[in-house]
């Protein structure tokens, strides 16, 4: 019940500033992305469709589709896996400690997205404004 009013008021949601922004503009450089979520699979895909950047994406990875959802390393090494590349070539951005946890236990470079303060412990990198992702991804293309 609680899942369903979710997503039947998700259309209403204000993503993060510069959010839908930056993946455009990645996804525009060619660099390959997905979302990884200790969300439930119908509010991941309410949230991308709202949000209106699903297709963008490579694929999505949710609470549903792992045994075990972060701060388990699982969520993404599956995210590692399905794109074949080695986890340390892979960047993930980060707002929870959870989170951060779970893609350095993975063995991801962690950035921590923390616009109101300090990072997540564990990250390598920390950034105020999301759009700031982008200086690690010139000439991608």
């Amino acid at each position: 019940m609680i899942e369903r009013y979710y997503v039947e008021r998700a259309s209403a949601l204000a993503p993060s500033p510069r959010a839908v922004e930056t993946v455009l503009a990645l996804a525009a450089r060619g660099v390959a992305q997905a979302c990884v979520s200790n969300s439930s699979r119908a509010i991941v895909d309410a949230n991308l469709d709202a949000l209106g950047i699903r297709n963008i994406l490579a694929f999505s990875i949710s609470l549903d589709d792992v045994l075990a959802g972060k701060p388990h390393p699982e969520p993404f090494g599956e995210a590692a896996q399905r794109f074949a590349l080695p986890v340390k070539t892979i960047v993930a951005v980060e707002d929870s400690l959870a989170g951060a946890r779970s893609a350095r236990d993975a063995g991801l470079y962690v950035v921590g997205y923390a616009p109101q303060g300090s990072a997540p412990i564990g990250c390598d990198r920390s950034i105020a404004v999301l759009s700031e992702i982008l200086t690690m991804f010139r000439g991608q293309l």
